[in-house]
This record gives C-alpha cells, structure tokens and sequence, in this order.
C-alpha cells in the first residue's frame, strides 16, 4: 500500500514535470517566433538586395525630441533613439552590386531638416564604428544614378562583390544648438542599388 502510494505521487510530480517543460518550450517558441524579421526584397540586374529589419517600422519616428549634444546622440542607448538593420546582398549572375543606404522624410518635416541630427554606424568586430555623420538632413536635389529620389537623403555608398551582410546603427537626435524643443521627427531606411 505505501509502494503504490509512492508510485502514485512519483508518477504526479513526472506529469508536473514534464508540463512545466513543455509549457517552457512554447513561451520560448512564442518569444522567438514573435519578433518577425521583415524583409524588402530588390531585384537589381541579376542581384539581390535584402533590408532586414526587427520592427514595426523601418526607420526611425522620435516624438517630444529635446536639443541633445553630439557626444550624447552618438552614444544614447535609450529604447527607440536609434535603428538597427541588416543588408543582405546576394550577386547571382552580377559580378558587382552597388547601392546606397538614403533616408525619407516625409516634407511636413522639411522645417526641421538642419536642427536634426543623423548618424549612421556599422558593426564591425561586434562593436558600431561611424560611417556617417553627425549631419543635418540634407536632401536630394535630383536623382542619384542609382535610383534614390529627390528629397531623400544619401547616408552611405557600398559596393559589393561578394554575398554578405552587413549590420547598421541609425541614430538621431536633436541638435543642441535648436531653437525647437518637444519636436517630432521621423525618417525611414531606403536602399536602392544597380548590379552589373
């Protein structure tokens, strides 16, 4: 009788076990499976190229922006004050893909255009070294020969010849020497290329 009971109560906590467990594995599956890359995919003369992102936003929209100095912007890990994103480039039957990392605005935000900040990093040994900035947001005039439009703003050029990816860090920031206070301001990444 104090066998079957032990048995009893060694078979109860297994079964509490083994539902822990299983109930571990699918938060974990739920957490992973929750954050969903999103991918914009260009077909570029025989390349590809991919923007990976890991938000509902491929950009940056800072809202009550105060005046921040540059050596506080280029270093602030505050939530939502900066972007991280991925560029996939895959050559297929290109020898070389060349594209351009450029921001878009919308113009109710032109007013704004030289109090902003932009700065943009790569991760290089994983750690983010400058490539870009800190600038104002300067617009286009016309359209670069790789399809970045008028009003868009140019970060970076890159030049591939092998598949690789590439990680980035966009940030921005309001210029300490603005006269505006409590602002907001929003841009988004755009890549446009050409393979040859």
């Amino acid at each position: 009788m104090a066998s079957e009971k032990t048995s009893k109560q060694f078979n109860v906590i297994l079964i509490t076990i083994v539902l822990i467990l299983i109930m571990v594995f699918c938060i974990c599956l739920w957490l992973f499976f929750d954050h969903k890359e999103k991918v914009i995919y260009q077909v570029e003369n025989g390349g590809n190229i991919f923007l990976n992102y890991v938000s509902d936003f491929n950009g940056l929209s800072l809202h009550g922006m105060i005046p921040s100095s540059d050596d506080n912007g280029i270093i602030n890990l505050k939530k939502g004050s900066y972007f991280d994103f991925s560029i996939d480039t895959k050559l297929d039957d290109a020898s070389v893909i060349d594209y351009e990392i450029s921001l878009f605005r919308e113009k109710k935000y032109a007013y704004l255009d030289k109090d902003v900040r932009i700065y943009l990093e790569e991760e290089k040994s994983g750690t983010y070294a400058k490539v870009f900035g800190p600038s104002e947001f300067i617009p286009l005039k016309k359209v670069s020969k790789y399809g970045t439009k008028v009003g868009d703003m140019i970060l970076l050029h890159v030049s591939k010849k092998n598949k690789s990816t590439n990680r980035y860090r966009l940030r921005m920031w309001l210029s300490n020497s603005s006269k505006m206070s409590s602002v907001d301001y929003s841009v988004s990444v755009k890549i446009n290329g050409k393979a040859k």
